[in-house]
């Protein structure tokens, strides 16, 4: 009447008891397995090195009137944002930094870098804030 439960089932016993299996491979996982989680571990870590060492860049519009190898920078959303000394701006597609700032007339920052650029009238873009993503993450 004492018959022992048991913990597997009869079926399950006999198979894997069965000595022509014995030679078998055991196949754990599909190679394609193995090859999408190893796509998904690179991405995974290139996300991460790209939040250490990359950078996420706010930009703002404006102008620059460049004359004699000396641009005068000037922001075109002056209420939102300030120039100050070594802020980054892209003119003509170079990349200039402002080496300093003053007050014109009307009461507009404006900044002074030299460029390389011919006289005239420009187009820049100006990097009013640059954060790295972790920071963005974490509120470093």
């Amino acid at each position: 009447m004492d018959k022992e439960p048991l913990l597997f089932r009869k079926k399950s016993l006999d198979r894997i008891s069965q000595p022509d299996q014995l030679t078998d491979y055991l196949r754990v996982s599909k190679p394609m397995v193995w090859l999408l989680l190893g796509a998904i571990l690179s991405l995974l870590t290139g996300i991460f090195i790209w939040s250490l060492i990359g950078n996420i860049d706010i930009t703002t519009g404006g102008y620059a009137v460049v004359e004699d190898g000396q641009a005068t920078v000037m922001l075109t959303n002056n209420e939102k944002y300030q120039l100050n000394n070594g802020m980054r701006f892209t003119i003509n597609g170079k990349d200039e930094t402002i080496s300093e700032t003053d007050k014109n007339d009307f009461g507009m920052t404006v900044g002074y870098a030299e460029v390389l650029v011919s006289d005239g009238n420009y187009s820049v873009s100006v990097v009013v804030k640059s954060s790295r993503p972790y920071e963005l993450l974490f509120g470093v």
